[in-house]
């Protein structure tokens, strides 16, 4: 069966907000004659949005992170652009839950990681040519031990960030936690931005169009997709995950290199899964976060509580975060098993 054949000069392949912003830069640049190819059936990839109640959350991404960067954070400006609703964080309104120990106790702890943490970061910025290591390796030659079930989970605040363990972030390009994160709570949710981004564009996303085969060359490159269409371009911007680049799912010709194969799985997809649970009351105190450090194998160490006056007071919802394997099994288990 012959295929369609669309040309465009740029083909934008993948609509989350690296090609939603891509595009939206092109427009605004009069580079009009683009097309962006989404396999989803929506825009903005992992930024999507639910209903718990009458609550709107974000099943990927909540937070604005490093408020602190101010115009520095491209985020913060477009979030602000659309006065998206936000609550800034405060990470000392902890509630300690299920253990001996006291919020001084974890106080102490979690001071005991940020000022080894500071030493790290200090190393960095004094010898930019270290070579890198697993930041595990680099926190513990500096006198950080996560052997306790308290030291574990202040150390999960890496999971929680990162989606990640320590082991597998670089030490050489990491520049420390947050200082300030604002929790989205804006009825549009965090898909406020994608919109904003897309208004002017959304003629050119195609969506529920799943790319099978690459073909690129110092001409431009050509892009099927799963319905035997075809589109052309003088050039292509990628925007899939490592997780897509590193599968089958998408045939490069010629084949990507060796060295870049290498480049891809050395960066490896975080896996982080956001649970809202809604309860039929909040027996909960009014903390904003409920450190769970009863045992160190804690599916759950750190709660947060959408209840909290000025984020979704009423709402009597908390959020529990799972990353790494414990968000894979998750994510694989039948809903009524979860």
């Amino acid at each position: 069966m012959a295929s369609n054949v669309s040309e465009v000069d740029v083909l934008i392949l993948g609509a989350g907000i690296t090609g939603i912003k891509a595009g939206n830069h092109f427009q605004n640049n009069n580079l009009t004659n683009f097309l962006i190819l989404e396999a989803q059936d929506y825009i903005g990839g992992r930024i999507k949005q639910a209903k718990v109640g009458n609550v709107t959350v974000g099943e990927g991404a909540n937070w604005v992170h490093y408020v602190e960067d101010g115009d520095e954070n491209p985020i913060l400006v477009l979030a602000n652009e659309i006065n998206l609703e936000k609550y800034m964080t405060n990470e000392d309104d902890i509630a300690v839950k299920n253990t001996i120990h006291s919020k001084a106790d974890y106080e102490k702890i979690l001071k005991t990681f940020k000022d080894i943490e500071a030493v790290v970061i200090a190393d960095n910025e004094e010898n930019p040519r270290n070579g890198d290591q697993p930041l595990s390796s680099v926190l513990s030659a500096n006198g950080w031990f996560p052997d306790t079930p308290l030291k574990k989970t202040v150390g999960w605040l890496l999971d929680f960030e990162y989606g990640v363990k320590s082991a597998l972030i670089s030490s050489r390009h990491y520049a420390g936690l947050p200082e300030e994160n604002e929790f989205v709570t804006d009825s549009r949710g965090f898909k406020g931005i994608i919109d904003y981004l897309a208004q002017n564009i959304t003629s050119k996303i195609k969506t529920e169009k799943v790319v099978t085969q690459i073909k690129y060359s110092s001409d431009g490159i050509e892009v099927r997709t799963k319905d035997n269409e075809t589109y052309k371009a003088k050039y292509g911007l990628c925007t899939f995950s490592t997780r897509v680049l590193a599968s089958d799912l998408v045939e490069f010709i010629p084949e990507l290199p060796k060295w870049k194969k290498e480049a891809i799985s050395r960066i490896p997809l975080a896996y982080y899964t956001n649970i809202f649970v809604k309860f039929p009351n909040a027996f909960w105190e009014d903390n904003e976060f409920i450190i769970n450090a009863g045992s160190i194998a804690e599916t759950f160490p750190h709660l947060y509580n959408l209840n909290k006056k000025g984020i979704h007071e009423g709402s009597n919802v908390l959020l529990f975060t799972a990353v790494e394997e414990n968000s894979l099994r998750i994510e694989a288990q039948k809903r009524d098993d979860s």
